[in-house]
């Protein structure tokens, strides 16, 4: 029987880490790394997300032993133990899962490991962009982890943001950074190129209240909630004529969260 540590608010950011990447190790030497990675952000986004899919989360419970499962919560611990230590203030960010991602080489092909765009290289495209001016909404095609999108966020933390990956295990990523530095907006995985040819679901996160994702299954609702959205960036007007998506019609829907507030969100 898994026994978890008694002293993890007591650990270091770098024993953290050792722990988390032990643990990780553990699972992943009968599941593989990509799968246990994979599925590990799976749990971790259910716990934020009451609509997720039903069959991802049953095939965890019939894929993973009891004793697996404990571990992908203790590593859920691990990330927001450590997301406290390294966040430090409203304009600073960390990307845990783009960073442990890299380190491992995780990738479905062995050998052929993503690597995103270093945190300065970043912070200096969002000040740079930022400069004179603060916009209103931020649009990236392949945001790998969001890292990127995290950059912007620290400079303006009223922007709505849509990100976008081929990968569905970025977009995971993604969605985690946004609900955990309280960013607003959808993250789609699709063909940055030729949306909806891909699409493989799509997380709207912190829209009503943080942290909250939802998610999307289908590419339509999706869309039509990126584009009610981003012309208005208050407030949407989902009306009748979209029953046929499978959307019931809810008259104005006020976003309220931490990023309207001009602050980050703190769990901790």
């Amino acid at each position: 029987m898994f026994n978890p540590k008694q002293n993890l608010h007591a650990l270091k950011a770098t024993e953290l880490k050792n722990y988390f990447v032990s643990l990780f190790d553990q699972i992943s030497m009968k599941h593989g790394y990509y799968n246990a990675f994979d599925h590990f952000l799976d749990c971790t986004i259910n716990g934020f997300c009451p609509n997720y899919s039903v069959q991802i989360m049953d095939h965890i419970r019939s894929v993973y032993a009891e004793d697996e499962r404990f571990r992908f919560g203790e590593m859920i611990k691990i990330w927001i133990l450590s997301m406290n230590q390294k966040v430090t203030d409203d304009h600073s960010f960390h990307d845990f899962f783009g960073n442990f991602y890299e380190e491992q080489s995780i990738t479905k092909q062995k050998g052929f490991a993503q690597y995103f765009t270093p945190e300065p290289i970043c912070q200096l495209l969002a000040s740079i962009i930022y400069g004179s001016s603060e916009r209103e909404t931020l649009l990236e095609p392949a945001c790998g982890s969001g890292r990127l999108n995290l950059a912007f966020h620290s400079i303006n933390h009223k922007c709505f943001h849509h990100a976008n990956d081929l990968d569905i295990t970025c977009a995971k990523m993604t969605a985690l950074n946004f609900v955990m530095h309280g960013v607003k907006g959808i993250v789609t995985c699709d063909d940055g190129l030729w949306p909806t040819k891909s699409f493989r679901g799509a997380f709207l996160v912190n829209y009503t209240s943080a942290p909250f994702i939802e998610y999307i299954p289908d590419s339509k609702t999706a869309y039509f909630l990126l584009n009610s959205i981003l012309p208005t960036k208050q407030e949407i007007q989902i009306k009748e004529s979209v029953k046929p998506l499978g959307i019931e019609p809810l008259g104005k829907v006020k976003f309220s969260s931490m990023s309207e507030m001009g602050t980050q969100l703190n769990l901790f």
